[in-house]
């Protein structure tokens, strides 16, 4: 089948949606389908995505070259429609997190799934305007919705009116590194590591404030730039925590098999009012790193 990936983000880049996004497409292309990826043209556009991300099921990588950063403002909807005549012509299905998009889709009835990570409010007002007061998410167009998180999807259902069960599934962020292994109890002296986003809605809060805690072992961050790093370094000086910036997908397959243990996820339970975050469970899953 012929799939079209299309994407605001800057790619390659220490953004975790970036991450997500080339897997998803690498997961496609494994499965024997003709996957292209719609992506800006940014500064980054020099650095292989294959390299980066040690992608080994190749897909296409289209460029717009007329965007040479993230797509705001009037640029937003330019970008969409610039990439969904692109893939409209190469593609049977689109995949998109771009309401514009995915509305571009619905409208000239191209098949199309979206992935909704977040309350459509942060959305522009006119994409807030044309959900409001069009049948997006319930045409047969649009095949699925794909949601991060129980909440998110159950906000959309309220939101929108959407009753059928199988049209909205969701789906959690996750990495395609696996390992099975146990702690060895013996050890003394874990390396507890962390990697991916260091914004305070991932969680970050929480990891630091463990090691601060849990003087008994070492804790590794690695996520964000240089300059988001010094920041946090300024206002953290423990002795047991060790904070680094972004790493590529490859050099983190490297430190998974160096070094001790890291913390697989932070799983985020959201109550009824969206903006309420509890965290409530830490995973320390994998092989040394």
């Amino acid at each position: 089948m012929k799939i079209t990936y299309i994407s605001n983000s800057s790619c390659p880049s220490h953004v975790p949606s970036s991450l997500q996004i080339v897997k998803t497409c690498e997961y496609l292309s494994k499965e024997k389908n003709d996957v292209s990826l719609i992506i800006p043209n940014t500064s980054q556009s020099k650095l292989s995505i294959n390299k980066f991300y040690d992608v080994k099921s190749k897909f296409k990588i289209i460029r717009l070259l007329n965007f040479k950063k993230f797509p705001l403002g009037l640029d937003y909807y330019y970008f969409s429609l610039s990439s969904f005549l692109k893939a409209k012509k190469i593609s049977e299905i689109i995949i998109s997190r771009n309401f514009f998009v995915i509305f571009l889709s619905v409208l000239f009835k191209k098949k199309c799934i979206l992935e909704i990570h977040h309350d459509i409010q942060i959305e522009s007002r006119i994409v807030q305007f044309i959900y409001k007061y069009f049948n997006i998410l319930r045409s047969k167009s649009l095949l699925k919705i794909i949601a991060i998180s129980n909440a998110v999807k159950e906000n959309y259902k309220k939101k929108f009116y959407i009753n059928d069960q199988k049209k909205i599934i969701v789906l959690p962020s996750g990495s395609s590194l696996r390992f099975n292994f146990q702690i060895p109890i013996k050890k003394k002296r874990l390396n507890i590591g962390y990697f991916g986003s260091i914004n305070t809605s991932k969680g970050i809060d929480l990891i630091i404030k463990l090691s601060k805690y849990d003087k008994y072992n070492d804790y590794f961050i690695y996520g964000g730039l240089k300059e988001q790093v010094f920041k946090l370094k300024l206002r953290n000086h423990n002795k047991n925590l060790f904070i680094y910036s972004h790493l590529s997908y490859k050099e983190l397959k490297k430190k998974n098999n160096s070094n001790g243990y890291f913390i697989d996820a932070i799983h985020k339970q959201c109550n009824s009012s969206w903006g309420s975050f509890k965290y409530n469970k830490i995973y320390i899953s994998s092989k040394a790193i």
